[in-house]
């Protein structure tokens, strides 16, 4: 026979207590039923749709990079599309890492912390790389044929690459 108890707490589990739990040095705690409960709630409710976010946006850059790469209408619309496309999600991931070091920043004052770990390093190194890319082919037609074709295509070359990798870590 199966017992059954249900306890209603409205707004017991908030943001303060997700917290807590995940700056939780007991690891013990995580074995107890009700924390692994609230833990794949939130995954399943919040965490996975980020996920599936950002897997989606990063397939998105590799069609429209590889577009880029692949397309000879030097410097038509699909150029542009591309490197519009391109343009808004590095401002977007750039924006979303220098939060990320503001929230690190006011939660552990330890920045070279931050910068250990190998997803916002490879991070910094995709933008360095995608951003450099944009600058480069943002003063002519966005075309890869033009005066300096070599190094952007290696560049680009570069780029698809590094966020083949990305995508790869996301998918893991």
């Amino acid at each position: 026979m199966v017992q059954m108890k249900v306890l209603l707490l409205a707004n017991a589990v908030n943001a303060k207590m997700l917290s807590a739990i995940a700056r939780s040095k007991d690891l013990e705690i995580f074995a107890e039923m009700p924390v692994r409960a609230i833990l794949s709630f939130v995954y399943l409710r919040l965490v996975r749709n980020v996920v599936l976010f950002e897997q989606v946006m990063e397939c998105t850059i590799l069609v429209a990079l590889v577009a880029w790469a692949r397309c000879n209408d030097d410097g038509g619309m699909v150029h542009r599309m591309c490197w519009t496309t391109c343009a808004a999600v590095s401002v977007q991931e750039v924006v979303l890492f220098f939060w990320k070091l503001h929230s690190h920043v006011n939660y552990t004052w330890n920045i070279p912390a931050f910068f250990h770990g190998f997803e916002n390093s490879f991070g910094i190194l995709i933008n360095c790389f995608h951003l450099s890319l944009l600058a480069s082919s943002s003063a002519g037609s966005h075309s890869l044929d033009g005066e300096h074709g070599d190094n952007m295509r290696a560049l680009l070359g570069i780029v698809i690459i590094l966020r083949s990798f990305k995508l790869i870590m996301l998918f893991r």
